[in-house]
């Protein structure tokens, strides 16, 4: 069975069994509407469960923050996330279907990826060249799509990168995508970028 993995940049898990501070554990319910399954991976902001909608009988995967004190940036981020990806409909970019808050944490709800990150496949060794090739025009077909509504992902690499069991590729993480100012508005790449970098070094443009 193909790893289940949403998100990237995972840690080791807890142990089985090991209690929750904030209460997010398998067999809890979400809104009356998730029951959490099982912990897939966490890292550095959040952690991923593998749930159960049952209104709709669906299975779905789970995002919410780590429990304890969370800095501003982190709620933004998150916040960005779920809207940002949700706002897009494309094959080749992972799908948003809820929000909402648990015990006083936030959480969004996403489609459940069955497969591996870039990543880890490239481990294994390169592709072959056509199959290299198809997955550039997937990931070219995806951005084409964010970048038709404005939207500038700013850290594709390969731990962003999701290939699906059934050899699909998903664009992940849109926490700190920024929208392209409007050609006439006052809004300019200096106003959204400010005065920080934010991306991974190794991947970012010279510019």
């Amino acid at each position: 069975m193909p790893l289940l993995e949403p998100v990237p940049s995972v840690e080791p898990l807890s142990p089985p069994g090991a209690p929750s501070a904030d209460g997010v554990e398998p067999g809890a319910t979400l809104d009356g509407r998730y029951v959490l399954v099982r912990e897939l991976a966490r890292g550095g902001m959040g952690r991923v469960f593998a749930a159960r909608d049952v209104k709709l009988g669906r299975e779905v995967a789970i995002k919410v923050l780590t429990a304890g004190p969370h800095d501003p940036a982190q709620l933004a981020r998150l916040a960005k996330e779920a809207r940002t990806a949700g706002s897009l409909a494309h094959p080749n970019i992972v799908a948003i279907h809820d929000v909402g808050s648990f015990a006083g944490e936030p959480y969004f709800v996403q489609e459940l990826l069955r497969g591996e990150t870039l990543r880890e496949r490239l481990r294994r060794g390169p592709f072959p060249p056509e199959r290299a090739l198809d997955l550039a025009l997937q990931l070219a077909r995806g951005l084409t799509a964010a970048h038709e509504q404005g939207i500038v992902h700013r850290d594709i690499k390969p731990d962003n990168l999701f290939v699906t069991a059934d050899g699909a590729l998903k664009i992940l993480d849109f926490g700190i995508a920024i929208l392209q100012p409007a050609a006439h508005g006052p809004q300019t790449w200096s106003d959204q970028l400010g005065k920080s970098l934010a991306g991974t070094p190794a991947y970012m443009s010279p510019e």
